[in-house]
């Protein structure tokens, strides 16, 4: 079933949104992995950062207003990785 506004398909909006989230979590991750000199976890979550990030860029590319879901779910991705981990302060 394909839910479209204009040139908005909410179903990929939706799946944009959410891939983001996850996407920025696990580079907030990332970021932490290298701070620790992990070098395996590091590398592999770097790995998956450059495929999911290209996919991320395709979409956006051929069409421009998926760009809004990615900037917001990169933002509360960004957010609720702050509040896991070991120097949480929730």
């Amino acid at each position: 079933m394909t839910m479209t506004f204009g040139p908005v398909n909410l179903w990929v909006w939706l799946g944009l949104f959410v891939g983001c989230v996850i996407y920025d979590y696990v580079n907030a991750r990332y970021i932490r992995a290298v701070a620790e000199y992990d070098r395996l976890k590091a590398a592999n979550t770097s790995m998956f950062l450059v495929a999911v990030g290209g996919l991320f860029t395709y979409e956006y590319i051929s069409n421009m207003w998926n760009l809004i879901p990615v900037v917001l779910g990169c933002g509360l991705g960004t957010y609720m990785s702050f509040g896991y981990g070991k120097n949480s302060k929730t």
